[in-house]
This record gives C-alpha cells, structure tokens and sequence, in this order.
C-alpha cells in the first residue's frame, strides 16, 4: 500500500524545460483520497527551495479539502446568504443577487474557489465593460457595456466574499486585491456663485449693456402705467367729489 503524503511534505525536481519545480500537499480531496498537490517554479533550484517553503507555510493551515467543495458560484450563494442578507439594506440585497445570477455565475461561477486569480476577474470585468449588459427589452437603447460603477460595485462584492473564505482558512489570498478598475466619472454641477457673476459683470460692463437698457425700459413702462392707472382713478374720484391726493412715484 503506497505511503499516504503528508500536509506540507513537499519535493523538487527539474523539468524538462530547464525550470525547476517545486511539488507540494495541501490536503486530500474527501471525496477521492487523493493528494491535492499545488507547485511553484523557479529558474534555480534556490529560488524553488525558498518559494516552495514560503508557500508550505501559508498553506499549511488551509483547509483544501473542504475548500474544493466550493467554486466561485456557490462560495458567493453562501456569503450572500449567510452575511450579505444580515449587512446590507433589502434594496441592496437584491441588487446584489442579480449580480450573482446575471453576471458571476454565467462567467466564473464554475472556477474552484481556491483557483480563481486575479487575471480571471480582469479579463471577467473586461468582458462586463464591453458587452456585459443582460439583453432585456428596456435596455436596447442603452450601451452593450455595464457602467463602471457597477463593474466596481461587482468587484466590491466578489472581494467581501474573499475575505470570509480566509476568514473561514478556505483561501491564502484574495483574487480581488491587484485589480485594474475602470474610473467613474464624476459629472460636475457647472454653478456660478453671485459673486462670480458679479465679478464676471465688472470685467465685462458692455455684455450687460443691453441687459440695463432693456431693465430701464420696464422700469419707465411701469412708471407709466401706473401714473395713468393713478389718473385714472383720481378722475373717478372728482366724479365722486372726493378727495384726490396726487401720488408721485419715484425711481
């Protein structure tokens, strides 16, 4: 019966490329039995010796047996249900659910929780970004791409969950951390203060020119119709026999 290998037992070798490589146990899948053997490479074999000890031992606590039960999709079911159902507003939730089955499990859902890297979620946000917008009736008119903000609210999303498959010792890193993300462009509200417009006025008296002439023309406008509804009242009262006071308006 051939010898069971243990956690953390590793050995290195020399391929036939010319690349050293260094062959590690992580754990052994509960289904099979079988070693779950991980590698590293190097172009020497001091350079594989000391990666392959540095990887023992962030690896040594990690349960990889029950973290190839998992993959990308059904890791993200269980954050969602278990964590992001309790922290996040009912709106939020759902939003986030629909990220889940429109986006991530069609994409990546099916890679290994353990596997997926950084590379896969560039190339998965790159993909959003270009035509990633489910095909629905109400948004032919809009772009083919998601906006950029919701890439990022995705990439937010799929990093929280990482961080409680460390938590649960189910991962050694966090694909998410490394990523390029694409720039949300903020619109800014082009508002002049009163005192801009004041300033700009003082530099600028003729624009406005036109603008005080045509105030002045209300103005005697006003004036006037006024006097002669004024005038035009003072006669009903001498009609009357009352009283007439004479008004005068001024400027």
């Amino acid at each position: 019966m051939p010898k069971r290998r243990a956690n953390g037992e590793g050995n290195i070798r020399k391929r036939k490329d010319g690349r050293w490589e260094g062959r590690y146990t992580v754990g052994h899948d509960p289904e099979t039995g079988k070693a779950i053997i991980k590698n590293v490479l190097g172009k020497t074999q001091a350079e594989v010796k000391e990666k392959l000890k540095k990887a023992i031992e962030e690896n040594v606590s990690i349960d990889y047996g029950r973290a190839r039960t998992y993959t990308v999709g059904t890791w993200l079911e269980v954050w969602m249900e278990n964590y992001a159902k309790i922290k996040l507003r009912p709106s939020t939730f759902k939003t986030s659910q629909g990220f889940l089955k429109n986006h991530i499990k069609p994409q990546i859902g099916s890679i290994p929780l353990a596997d997926l890297t950084s590379l896969d979620l560039q190339r998965f946000y790159k993909h959003l970004l270009d035509g990633g917008r489910v095909d629905r009736i109400e948004a032919k008119k809009k772009p083919k791409g998601l906006a950029p903000k919701t890439v990022r609210n995705i990439h937010q999303m799929i990093g929280s969950a990482y961080i409680l498959a460390m938590e649960q010792k189910l991962v050694t890193r966090n694909p998410t951390q490394g990523c390029a993300l694409p720039k949300v462009e903020h619109k800014e509200m082009k508002t002049l203060a009163l005192i801009n417009i004041y300033e700009q006025q003082k530099r600028t008296p003729n624009s406005y020119a036109g603008f005080d002439s045509k105030k002045k023309k209300e103005k005697s406008t006003m004036r006037h119709d006024i006097s002669t509804e004024t005038l035009s009242k003072s006669e009903q009262q001498i009609k009357t026999g009352k009283e007439v006071k004479l008004i005068t308006i001024r400027n």
